[in-house]
């Protein structure tokens, strides 16, 4: 056997490094620590899925406010949030590994964990899956024209020229607050959502909307239906279920959630189903493999601080019943 890791963390963003700090603060080593990120980044979904001046919340919807471990956060900008998990996770002198995406996870007749990426093969005594809940962005689900498919987007800091006329899809918290960047930003914004009534935004995301199209700098489309994108001279015209709708935009925003990712978990043997949605992190069938942040955060959601104190839980239990530390 390779060199044996005591904690392999899966993951870079806040319940990874949370957990990367509660290690080193429990005492172990990091040279005792794995830690895998499948992007070139820590806190790749928060630098790309949240824009630039989307503030990073404590009580996230009244979610989790009272911190137990080492770390914790007041309500703080996008580029003060991440300025601080860098500055935690430096602090720890754990390596992370990027560009390495779990491939398989077993357990050993030893009774350590076997972790495999793309590369090589490691192992570990214990692991810590901390992935986030919605890892890859949900596709609009309709066909799009191939000489547009670079005008539908994911992330709307992509979009970096100015004075564009732009759409976006959804009707939750980031849809608005796309919607609300991109006014900021200058452009000509419509918003399209496919019920009558907006009922998953935080009033200050909604009135925030409502205020814009008040003032006529945002038109909302509701209840509306995306049915197609087809290509239109350098445009991309997006055809609705009701085709007096049908209009040119430079741009298509998508901000309508993440696919979940326990299809990618079930591959690795890895089930995700929960009995009591109010732990703080789950621990599978196979002893020593805790899940953390949201993946263990049940339907009622996560937040920031829920994520950082399901790291603190889950090491304590790992260092009482599978590590020395």
């Amino acid at each position: 056997m390779t060199s044996l890791y005591k904690v392999a963390i899966i993951g870079a963003g806040p319940a990874g490094i949370a957990c990367a700090v509660e290690a080193i603060k429990k005492g172990v080593s990091p040279s005792e620590i794995l830690f895998l990120e499948k992007f070139n980044e820590i806190l790749h979904s928060i630098k790309v899925k949240y824009p630039d001046n989307k503030p990073v919340l404590a009580n996230y919807k009244g979610i989790g406010a009272q911190c137990f471990g080492d770390l914790c956060i007041t309500d703080m900008d996008k580029d003060e949030f991440i300025t601080f998990m860098q500055d935690q996770l430096d602090q720890t002198k754990v390596d992370v590994r990027y560009c390495q995406e779990l491939k398989s996870i077993t357990k050993t007749k030893s009774g350590h964990f076997s972790l495999c990426t793309q590369n090589d093969c490691l192992f570990s005594e214990t692991v810590f899956v901390a992935i986030g809940n919605m890892s890859t962005p949900r596709a609009l689900g309709i066909p799009v024209a191939d000489k547009v498919f670079d005008r539908v987007l994911y992330d709307v800091n992509s979009i970096n020229d100015k004075d564009k006329k732009v759409l976006v899809v959804g009707g939750g918290d980031s849809a608005s607050e796309y919607a609300q960047h991109l006014v900021s930003m200058g452009h000509e914004v419509s918003l399209s959502y496919r019920r009558s009534e907006f009922s998953r935004m935080l009033d200050t995301n909604l009135k925030a909307i409502e205020d814009l199209e008040k003032d006529k700098k945002l038109t909302i489309y509701k209840p509306s239906t995306l049915k197609r994108i087809s290509e239109s001279s350098s445009r991309a015209k997006v055809h609705f279920d009701h085709s007096e709708l049908d209009q040119e935009f430079d741009y298509v925003v998508a901000a309508i959630g993440g696919e979940n990712p326990r299809k990618y978990l079930k591959t690795l043997n890895i089930d995700l189903e929960k009995e009591d949605d109010d732990g703080e992190f789950l621990e599978a069938d196979r002893e020593g493999l805790f899940i953390l942040g949201d993946l263990a955060a049940g339907k009622k959601g996560g937040s920031i601080i829920k994520s950082f104190n399901s790291a603190y839980f889950a090491m304590n239990e790992a260092c009482y019943f599978h590590l020395d530390c």
